[in-house]
């Protein structure tokens, strides 16, 4: 009796606290499709009323629906918890909370399958004529050369000249091809793959100068995810549905650490492998901890930090077996980036630990290759291409002193039941004709 009453509040109290906060998201005299349903009250204009209730995948609107879901399946699953005293009891509360917590990040991961992407805004903004843009990329391998060529593509639409500049993996010449860049006059300089910090008074310098800096996967000194925190050097971030690149990379972190949630029933010991030394991975790392930590069961039972010189030595290798070997309960593993992916991870559990199953980062060809050869569980991937365009587009504002537009770039999470048949998951909008006509072109 006492279990059934406890389903029966915290049914009931699901139900309130859900549609309460739903009601926050759509207000109830609009309905789905953002039309009035109710003639004596206002909605405003038809584009306000549908802007108001509009849900960007991973967006505002998204994240407070399954905010809704998780205060209801809390509140629920903490009455029930108070309900009795019997170790029985709190047994079968744990396993609720456990089963709850897999359910709505299933939930969650049948949503970001799709990689539903809403496409750049095609409202005007004229291409701002005679630009030339310094491409600076730490290298030109798969993270690099993907958004690189397509920035390349991207400047030429829109009538600009590009210049790349590759480091090589050598931060220590990133400064110097900055200088170089402000020396030769270019208009604009794109860092790919490349922190403020890396550069920190070659990128103030610069801006001092008056020369826009765009980066692609690249974080302001300013920004929390900065290796070197800092004064802000760079003009924009390149915009997204959950905010500027540190933003939108915490969320692929959110999004791997819901399909380990779901894969394992909120029961996985992860081990996690961080790159402290790049932005956005770092982001990414912490939006992937920070969200197994917070579920019932699932917890990351250590994090393996390494440097530059670990990755180049194959160090790595070795750091990843010795946290295998001290935690023979985990059975996940958390990569930061496709090459350590490829290179460390996958081949460390080859040799030396089975029923560990590995998820990786960027989502670039070597991973999308081991999903299909059943190596891999999953990975989290953009469109890089869109990437490249969405960052001359947003140049062009810069220029134009006005406002970056939404890029509509997001995540899709990659496993067995979707991983493609070629190297790339292909882009389900067409953004390139969207930003030819904002162009004029």
């Amino acid at each position: 009796m006492m279990v059934l009453a406890c389903a029966a509040a915290s049914g009931w109290w699901f139900k309130k606290i859900v549609g309460f906060l739903l009601t926050r998201v759509a207000p109830p005299n609009i309905n789905a499709t953002g039309r009035c349903v109710n003639s004596s009250q206002s909605c405003g204009s038809p584009h306000v009323a549908r802007r108001r209730i509009q849900m960007r995948p991973f967006g505002r609107g998204r994240r407070l629906a399954s905010t809704a879901i998780a205060v209801g399946i809390a509140v629920g699953i903490s009455g029930c918890s108070s309900i009795g005293s019997s170790g029985d009891d709190a047994q079968e509360a744990g396993d609720g909370q456990q089963v709850q917590a897999a359910a709505a990040a299933q939930s969650a991961v049948d949503v970001a399958r799709d990689g539903s992407s809403e496409g750049p805004s095609t409202a005007s903004r004229p291409a701002v004529p005679d630009k030339r843009i310094a491409i600076i990329t730490l290298s030109l391998d798969e993270s690099g050369s993907v958004p690189v060529e397509a920035t390349k593509a991207a400047a030429e639409a829109i009538g600009w000249e590009t210049t790349v500049f590759n480091a090589n993996h050598d931060i220590s010449q990133v400064s110097a091809m900055v200088r170089r860049a402000v020396t030769a006059g270019y208009d604009g300089i794109m860092p790919v793959v490349i922190d403020c910090s890396y550069a920190a008074s070659s990128f103030q310098e610069a801006k001092a100068q008056g020369v826009a800096i765009v980066p692609i996967d690249g974080v302001d000194c300013d920004d929390p995810a900065s290796p070197s925190p800092g004064d802000s050097a760079f003009s924009a971030d390149v915009s997204t549905a959950d905010g500027g690149w540190a933003d939108f990379w915490r969320q692929a972190g959110v999004l791997s650490a819901q399909k380990v949630i779901a894969e394992s029933n909120d029961q996985a010991k992860v081990i996690s492998v961080l790159d402290p030394e790049v932005g956005v991975v770092k982001a990414m790392s912490e939006g992937f901890n920070d969200t197994i930590e917070a579920s019932q069961g699932s917890e990351v039972v250590e994090t393996v930090p390494f440097t530059t010189p670990d990755f180049a030595s194959g160090k790595l290798t070795v750091m990843i077996q010795t946290a295998l070997s001290r935690h023979p309960e985990a059975n996940y593993i958390k990569s930061p980036f496709s090459s350590a992916t490829a290179q460390y991870v996958v081949p460390a559990l080859s040799s030396s630990r089975a029923g560990v199953q590995a998820v990786g980062g960027e989502g670039l060809p070597s991973e999308i290759g081991l999903i299909r050869s059943g190596k891999l569980l999953s990975t989290t991937t953009m469109p890089g291409q869109w990437a490249g365009w969405a960052a001359i587009d947003t140049f062009n504002s810069v220029f134009a002193d006005q406002q970056p537009q939404d890029s509509g770039l997001t995540w899709t999470l990659v496993d067995s039941s979707n991983v493609p048949s070629g190297d790339i998951v292909a882009a389900n909008v067409d953004y390139e004709s969207a930003y030819r006509t904002a162009w004029g072109k």
